[in-house]
């Protein structure tokens, strides 16, 4: 019975999946925090026709409040080839905390710099922007999750829910549900038939917030 069911989560990827062709997309996050709009996020993805991709994500978070007000941005550029992340840079700014993070992937790990302080991680890793899905050979197993605004690196489960549908602009999506286990925080993702991030939702410190997908373009 297992391996029919991996047999059917195969099949619907297969038929659900669309390439995209070479040039730059733009999509635009709202990003709700205890129910009320906080800020928002900005990602533009560049593919090339050599199987390289550019992302750059920028994001700002502002949450008031009379003791704890709470306020983050931050700018992630990431290049990958194919299903490896190759470079990123990171500048992010948390309640005036200011961390700078690069990262360039060598033959057997990953470099990653913190603010001067550089480490060796695992080569394989998925990226916590989560702007596109893990390869699939991380489905249902663990993964190395990258968070490239900290430089910090976790293990967690890469686990698939279900096919559904969800709401992008005035449309509802065929998607793909996963959710991640085994990190600090777990978290919900959502991806389209492209294998992109459409949402996502976690709760941190009592909080549920949710990145949903407004627009996109090409």
């Amino acid at each position: 019975m297992a391996r029919l069911r991996l047999a059917m989560i195969a099949l619907i990827f297969a038929l659900l999946i669309q390439p995209l062709h070479a040039g730059t997309e733009t999509r635009e996050f709202a990003i709700l925090v205890g129910g009320k709009e906080a800020g928002n996020c900005t990602m533009t993805i560049t593919d090339s026709d050599d199987s390289k991709i550019f992302m750059k994500a920028v994001v700002k978070v502002k949450v008031p409040g009379i003791f704890f007000p709470y306020e983050y941005s931050a700018e992630i550029q990431e290049w990958w080839f194919k299903d490896r992340l190759t470079n990123a840079i990171a500048l992010s700014t948390e309640n005036g905390k200011k961390t700078a993070v690069s990262a360039k992937a060598e033959s057997d790990r990953i470099v990653v710099n913190v603010n001067g302080q550089a480490r060796a991680v695992n080569p394989d890793v998925w990226t916590a922007s989560y702007w596109k899905l893990a390869d699939r050979r991380y489905h249902n197993k663990e993964v190395t999750v990258f968070e490239p605004d900290t430089g910090k690196d976790m293990v967690g489960k890469l686990e698939f829910v279900k096919a559904e549908k969800q709401k992008v602009g005035t449309q509802m999506d065929d998607c793909f549900h996963f959710r991640v286990t085994g990190i600090p925080i777990p978290i919900e993702l959502w991806f389209d038939r492209h294998h992109r991030l459409v949402r996502q939702e976690f709760t941190e410190s009592g909080q549920r917030t949710i990145v949903q997908l407004m627009s996109r373009k090409n």
